[in-house]
């Protein structure tokens, strides 16, 4: 599966949302470096819900990710679609503290 890759600072974080005992979500806004559209959410699924608890609001993030889109019919019998992007990895690309490397360490081994 080829993976898409974005980078941008980390502005909020939402709260876990359990569905069932086989699927919860956590989503998180990053702000991107541009003149437009420059918030992006992003999801977790599951087992990689807890690769955002060592990131703090304002760090620099780089993101793969997997681009998920579900179709479904409206009350109206009309095909709606929805699209999420579902985080894989992430990583702390630029953090303002001396243990860049320690913090690294933790998420990714």
């Amino acid at each position: 599966m080829e993976l898409f890759e974005i980078q941008g600072k980390l502005i909020k974080v939402e709260n876990t949302v359990k569905i069932s005992d086989k699927f919860s979500y956590r989503q998180f806004v990053i702000e991107l470096d541009r003149q437009w559209n420059k918030e992006v959410m992003i999801q977790l699924n599951n087992d990689n819900i807890g690769l955002i608890d060592k990131v703090a609001i304002d760090d620099i993030i780089e993101i793969q990710f997997d681009i998920n889109c579900k179709s479904y019919t409206d009350k109206k019998g009309e095909s709606k679609w929805f699209t999420n992007l579902i985080c894989k990895e992430l990583r702390v690309a630029y953090q303002d503290i001396d243990n860049q490397d320690e913090i690294n360490d933790e998420l990714f081994n």
